[in-house]
């Protein structure tokens, strides 16, 4: 393992972390990595408060709790120089030797029936071990809607060991597994499928009628649909350019529709007609046509809990997210993959394959694959939003979506970051409570808002602590990765076809957030990452592309602020390598350390009529409205490779 990070596992784990530390020897940098703003300019130190106090000052670095033998434990220096503990605790079972080992399903039982009743019996039994027969287990639709086909409630202590099983959910409308007031749980070796369901389609744009503003997608013949079908969305597809692998269009993404079954009607012969908003569509156009990915927000698997470690978990399908993490605290993903059985199933998830939200964070992820989502490879968040008003120690909540219902979990004394409507950070109050005004959900806070703030987000819940490791994020519609929190490591991943950006540090205003502080991006490959459009102007040249992208989204006063949001990030040994666009986009950021990045055949679409200030998209690394960037020993080669372009008027304290 790097000399920077200590993994402490089991005794029976020994052979494996053998090989993974053979893995992960042979593909670190020759050199003793430095985490650290000083050890590349002692300079960069002074700057880290130049701008006020950091949101991350406010969040733990460790959890309270104490590390046993056998957990899994991972020690990193950040870059501002503090040392993070990222902890997920294994089960500690009284009898390690008490296994429940369960005898084949009843001819007449059903798989929603085996499992209920194995899984009540070795919770209520104190067992360390549940090891059921490996076989394919075909459930049937729960009886409740919205109840899952397996829930694990109350485990504690607890190995669920499927033996490379196979669990064939029958309804969408239910979730797949649910684990919920549950803690030191490992739940392991389990292939998951929804194989009768038709989670997407392919669709060709037959007709626009642009006075009604609607147009006909016809879908397939081989793809059964009927008036019930959903229309969620309209993705290009892309089947030519390599017919093994079809996968989201890297030069059309631009021409994508959201219509979340609003308006739909099927009007016959494989044919819907839908409303027409985005008018770069037009007819023969071919698109991924997904069925899934709205309302009733079902999951593979859903889990909220303490210490839940997945290992061997792979989901071949899902009408949501692959994993959906809620809340809690302690999570690990080892040798899991979210991914399509073959190129004939599409796509994977609907929407993301890992989405870890508002959770207290030590999260791991490695050596798993997450490929052919309908959104994110991995998303981790907190909520962030409202309408704060100075004077006022309490304000609405004003978030929608699964962030609606985050302050719900919300801790008394939990410290609330105060922020402006750039997202400058204000310092924190604790908070109190939450309410129900008649104008909605309020929030109760300690102290009344400083002048200026107008959102808040609660920084014990932001999902910080993290390594994300070895992983493989292969053609994930928009991002690979999505990162809005701090303290973390990201280390030798691997990022293929995503249609927007491999990585990005980000934060979305009034949803998710809140920002990117004190993280180390080593070792990781980027390569053919990127839907540049073939046309000009650009359709959203805000949208700043690249590969790798430290940026907010929002609006223009969003994009163009002085104020940086992201701060004390090293970005050391990654490649890139053919790319339709810039390597690396750095914008709103602060004490940002940029070495050692290796840019070939980048800039493959030639872009330098896009400028940002006097800096372009024609640069392998591109920077505007960012200070105190140290960049030393990046190298670029090839012909269309970019030089480093900086907008001075934006920018400052460039060291080279």
């Amino acid at each position: 393992m790097l000399p920077f990070s200590t993994k402490m596992v089991a005794a029976f784990a020994v052979a494996l972390l053998t090989t993974a530390l053979a893995v992960s020897q042979t593909v670190a940098p020759a050199s003793t990595p430095r985490n650290t703003l000083a050890d590349y300019d002692p300079g960069l130190v002074k700057k880290i408060h130049a701008f006020g106090p950091l949101f991350s000052d406010a969040i733990s670095r460790k959890n309270t709790e104490t590390a046993a033998p056998h957990d899994f434990v991972e020690d990193l220096q950040v870059p501002d120089g503090t040392k993070v503990r990222v902890l997920v605790k294994a089960p500690a079972p009284a009898n390690p030797a008490k296994i429940l080992k369960l005898a084949p399903i009843a001819p007449a039982q059903t798989p929603n029936d085996y499992f209920a009743t194995a899984i009540t019996q070795a919770i209520s039994g104190g067992y360390a071990q549940v090891v059921f027969p490996k076989a394919t287990y075909n459930f049937v639709a729960p009886t409740h809607a919205g109840a899952s086909h397996v829930l694990i409630k109350g485990a504690n202590d607890l190995i669920i060991d499927g033996q490379d099983s196979t669990l064939n959910f029958a309804s969408p409308l239910s979730g797949g597994v649910s684990i919920a007031n549950s803690q030191r749980l490992v739940f392991k070796r389990f292939n998951l499928d929804w194989p009768k369901t038709l989670m997407a389609s392919i669709g060709t744009i037959v007709s626009i009628n642009n006075k009604a503003n609607t147009l006909r997608v016809r879908i397939a013949p081989q793809y059964h649909v009927e008036s019930s079908t959903q229309i969620i969305a309209l993705t290009p597809w892309d089947a030519k350019s390599d017919p093994a692998n079809p996968h989201f269009s890297l030069t059309s993404f631009y021409k994508e529709q959201y219509t979340n079954n609003t308006g739909t009607r099927f009007v016959g012969n494989q044919t819907f007609e839908i409303p027409y908003y985005n008018h770069f569509i037009q007819v023969g156009d071919v698109f991924l046509v997904r069925h899934f990915g709205a309302a009733p927000w079902m999951s593979a698997i859903s889990v909220g809990g303490h210490d839940i470690d997945f290992e061997q978990v792979n989901v071949y399908a899902s009408p949501l997210m692959g994993f959906s993490i809620s809340g809690g605290n302690g999570y690990r993903l080892s040798h899991c993959s979210v991914t399509r059985l073959s190129a004939a199933r599409l796509i994977s998830s609907a929407a993301d394959a890992v989405h870890a939200a508002d959770t207290v964070g030590d999260i791991i992820i490695e050596d798993s694959t997450f490929a052919y989502q309908g959104d994110d490879g991995l998303n981790i968040h907190g909520a962030i939003g409202g309408t704060a008003k100075a004077g006022q120690n309490f304000l609405h909540w004003t978030v929608g979506g699964e962030g609606s219902w985050a302050p719900y979990g919300w801790a008394k004394e939990d410290p609330i970051g105060w922020f402006d409507n750039v997202l400058g950070f204000h310092g924190t109050t604790p908070f109190q409570s939450v309410s129900h005004a008649p104008s909605g959900l309020q929030i109760n806070l300690k102290d009344k808002a400083p002048p200026g703030t107008t959102r808040v987000s609660d920084l014990s819940h932001v999902g910080a602590r993290f390594v994300i490791r070895n992983n493989k994020y292969l053609y994930n519609r928009a991002r690979g990765i999505l990162l809005q929190s701090s303290f973390g490591l990201l280390e030798n991943n691997t990022f293929i076809g995503q249609t927007l950006h491999g990585l990005i540090l980000g934060v979305a205003p009034d949803s998710e957030g809140p920002g990117v502080q004190n993280v180390i991006v080593r070792g990781n490959h980027f390569s053919n990452v990127g839907s540049i459009p073939q046309i000009q102007p650009l359709p959203d040249p805000d949208a700043a592309y690249g590969a790798m992208m430290i940026s907010v989204q929002g609006d223009a006063n969003n994009v163009t602020s002085q104020v940086p949001v992201h701060a004390n990030l090293v970005l050391d040994s990654n490649t890139f390598t053919n790319l339709r666009g810039p390597g690396l986009f750095i914008t709103r950021a602060n004490d940002v350390v940029v070495v050692n990045n290796q840019f070939t055949n980048t800039n493959l679409s030639r872009l330098p009529f896009v400028n940002l200030g006097i800096a372009n998209l024609g640069g392998s690394i591109v920077i505007d409205h960012a200070h105190n960037i140290f960049l030393s020993n990046n190298t670029m080669k090839d012909a269309t490779t970019g030089p480093i372009s900086i907008d001075s008027k934006s920018t400052d304290g460039i060291k080279r």
